[in-house]
């Protein structure tokens, strides 16, 4: 966008994140969803939703909506995934979905968001590339 007016018009972001661990650190890549209670996911559910919110401190931005995470497949790949609606300052609200892909000794966190006024224009894309996304090293 060459940091033109123009190319703040709109907001999305897609952000892959690796974190680097030892052998045994996180679940397997295809861990086994049903093994998680529902007093599990609750429990992480509150420890997720305070990280966020302790994120969040200092910088300006507010949590608006919490979608309870939930334990799922994508692409035959387990993995956690956290959504809520943000708000920096009196900007317009952001879908931020977090999806959290454990493989035994890292874990790929991939974050989609947007601007929840721009969906009928991201959400396509977003489905998209998260239907392409694929671990293939799988440890």
């Amino acid at each position: 966008n060459k940091f033109q007016k123009k190319g703040f018009e709109k907001y999305a972001r897609v952000i892959l994140e690796t974190t680097f661990g030892t052998k045994g650190d996180f679940e397997k890549l295809n861990f086994n969803i049903a093994s998680y209670t529902q007093a599990d996911i609750s429990e992480l559910n509150l420890i997720y939703k305070q990280q966020i919110q302790q994120s969040f401190i200092g910088t300006g931005l507010k949590l608006i909506e919490w979608y309870p995470i939930k334990i799922k497949k994508i692409n035959s790949m387990s993995c956690i995934l956290m959504s809520y609606k943000r708000q920096l300052q009196n900007k317009p609200f952001v879908l931020v979905n977090i999806y959290q892909f454990h493989n035994n000794d890292r874990m790929h966190t991939l974050i989609l968001s947007y601007r929840v006024s721009e969906s009928t224009e991201w959400k396509p894309t977003f489905e998209n590339i998260l239907k392409s996304y694929r671990i293939t090293n799988i440890k």
